[in-house]
């Protein structure tokens, strides 16, 4: 029986990986490299300060981390502010359907927790969820089942009972370590490998027939 369901962000309630990919070449450019998309769809589901620990080894880049995450904080949180979001197709009537069934709603997202809660209240969602559990909250970011098994405790409830609403590698073998079950959100570009997952689903509304089965 499904008691709890947990939202990725990036992908899943909002199209938002575009977003950054846009922004963080960007920063790239400027730093003196590029990234190919099948090197960036590493880091896709993973925080930012492990994605900059990596290209900082990769390509000799000759700031801090702690310099590389503040420019890009900066540059990610003045594009939010301004843009026009809209939530991913599907999602607000998926979160109305989980509230009438009184399923606990939470976010569980690698994203730095300042431009989470700005991307949420911009496409007006963040009142469904009663936790937001963020990358800066926890030891170990995605594949690492921290961050899921962080919202499971904070619900008091057992994993057994969450299922994990996910469209990215990392965050698939995150949340089945977690011994979660877990929805693969198939993006539009299918750069992800998400065989793993216990059901792929193209649209949330099948996302929501899948879940309306286990309640």
């Amino acid at each position: 029986m499904v008691k709890c369901v947990i939202f990725d962000m990036d992908g899943v309630l909002i199209d938002s990986e575009p977003l950054y990919r846009i922004i963080n070449r960007k920063m790239f450019e400027k730093l003196g490299f590029s990234v190919s998309s099948e090197e960036y769809s590493e880091f896709v589901g993973t925080t930012d300060v492990e994605m900059w620990t990596t290209l900082k080894r990769r390509y000799d880049i000759d700031r801090s981390i702690a310099e590389l995450n503040k420019i890009r904080e900066a540059e990610h949180f003045s594009f939010f502010s301004d843009a026009q979001l809209s939530p991913m197709k599907g999602i607000v009537r998926l979160l109305k359907f989980l509230k009438t069934r009184d399923v606990k709603l939470a976010v569980a997202s690698s994203t730095e927790e300042k431009l989470v809660h700005l991307i949420l209240n911009n496409i007006g969602i963040i009142d469904y969820f009663e936790h937001i559990v963020c990358g800066n909250h926890i030891e170990n970011g995605k594949p690492e089942p921290d961050i899921f098994l962080k919202a499971a405790e904070l619900f008091e409830m057992n994993p057994l009972d969450c299922i994990v609403i996910e469209d990215s590698r990392n965050g698939v073998t995150a949340a089945k370590k977690a011994g979660m079950r877990v929805i693969g959100f198939q993006s539009d570009d299918g750069a992800q490998n998400i065989s793993h997952a216990d059901m792929i689903v193209d649209s949330l509304e099948h996302a929501q027939d899948y879940i309306r089965g286990l309640l």
